[in-house]
């Protein structure tokens, strides 16, 4: 994507928020804050900008820059190593399992200014613990995270996916307090004169996302399905149809061709959850 397409993305964000939230901006009067916003997001344009090509074309640049140098470089796909497989994920559940034992064991902030404040500061691992405990339980009241598997499911397993699922589920199922959690922040940027498109919340685009999704009807405990299910065909048609916003809000590369189920079903990442809602009780 082009800077220019960039600033235009944003520009259209900014004003979309606003409306939507009913928002209204302060006028931008003083030519000096105008000219310091239109430098500050071109800026951000170009480094979005740079910052994709970079990555597009890392592979390509290392292989031209080896033949530069005389190198022959030949490309292989190698396999997975069932063995290799099996081992790595022992180690990884261990790991896990030390984590989980970290933060039940851990005490909690005072509050959650505290918590924000060590984090913000060059702190030791077990304050770092800590703190992301504390925010823990604000985020899941009621859930107890001096439990050992509380602690393993909704914090540390793929690195807390299943917990941001939980979280994402809970908020799709109530999209308006969704767009209540996202009013103060969304209120902030719009009404600032120098308010940076870029840092408008996202969850409750998301949970709507989710919710044209058709995903909450596979989110039910005890509801079976597969991927020949005419349920999943549906989302991942949806997907197909909605893989730029998809792309923009979640990072999410879907495959455009139909007839690639397996691409297709990039959507599934979206579904920790309705995996969290089987494999974890999340009310209080």
């Amino acid at each position: 994507m082009f800077p220019r397409a960039i600033d235009r993305r944003l520009t259209q964000d900014k004003q979309a928020f606003s409306a939507h939230f009913a928002v209204e901006a302060l006028a931008e009067t003083d030519d000096r804050k105008v000219a310091i916003l239109t430098a500050a997001q071109a800026y951000y344009s170009e480094m979005c900008a740079l910052r994709g090509a970079q990555k597009a074309i890392a592979r390509e640049y290392r292989i031209s820059a080896l033949q530069e140098l005389g190198h022959t470089v030949e490309i292989q796909e190698w396999g997975k190593d069932s063995d290799e497989q099996k081992v790595l994920s022992q180690v990884r559940d261990e790991i896990d399992n030390e984590d989980a034992a970290k933060y039940a064991d851990s005490p909690v902030c005072e509050s959650i200014d505290a918590a924000h404040k060590i984090l913000a500061s060059e702190c030791s691992l077990e304050d770092e613990i800590k703190a992301l405990k504390t925010l823990a339980c604000e985020r899941f009241p009621g859930r107890n995270f001096d439990d050992f598997d509380n602690c393993l499911w909704l914090l540390i397993k793929q690195r807390g996916k299943l917990g941001r699922g939980a979280e994402m589920q809970a908020l799709t199922e109530n999209i308006a307090a969704a767009k209540e959690l996202d009013r103060e922040s969304v209120e902030t940027i719009c009404r600032d004169e120098l308010g940076m498109a870029h840092r408008l919340p996202r969850r409750y685009v998301r949970a709507q996302l989710l919710r044209q999704s058709g995903i909450l009807q596979l989110a039910d405990r005890g509801v079976e399905f597969s991927n020949s299910d005419p349920r999943c065909i549906q989302v991942q048609d949806w997907a197909v149809k909605h893989a730029k916003q998809l792309r923009y809000y979640f990072g999410l590369t879907i495959a455009r061709n139909t007839s690639t189920r397996k691409d297709a079903g990039n959507i599934h990442l979206l579904m920790y959850a309705v995996n969290c809602s089987r494999k974890l009780d999340c009310s209080p």
